[in-house]
């Protein structure tokens, strides 16, 4: 088995960030699934501003369009309006890990898919 990337969505803007929210990313349905995001996965988040790196799990949002909000903890490693990259990695046998392609979305500055 191989971890490869699966999802990235690239360059996208943190739209907010609340240490006194509950979990620690909110990601809009909408662009969940045009990454392939899937509820509950976990995501590593790289803050092109900071360098800062971390692991979380992409709870389940309200279709709240364009929104890429840091949470709780998260909200120490960016500052809102940031650029910021998100990845998921999944295991894979070799025969798949030969052939699959990620998915990969490109962010505007409001976070709509282009």
């Amino acid at each position: 088995m191989r971890k490869m990337l699966t999802s990235k969505i690239h360059r996208a803007r943190s739209t907010r960030v609340n240490p006194d929210y509950e979990g620690s990313i909110s990601i809009g349905r909408t662009l969940m699934e045009q990454a392939d995001l899937y509820p509950y996965e976990k995501v590593d988040v790289l803050s092109v501003n900071s360098g800062a790196r971390f692991s979380t799990c992409v709870p389940v949002e309200e279709d709240v369009s364009g929104i890429i909000g840091l949470d709780g903890a998260a909200a120490g490693m960016a500052l809102a309006n940031d650029s910021v990259i998100l990845v998921s990695c999944r295991a894979v046998g070799d025969a798949m890990a030969r052939t699959r392609i990620p998915v990969v979305v490109h962010g505007d500055e409001r976070n709509r898919v282009h």
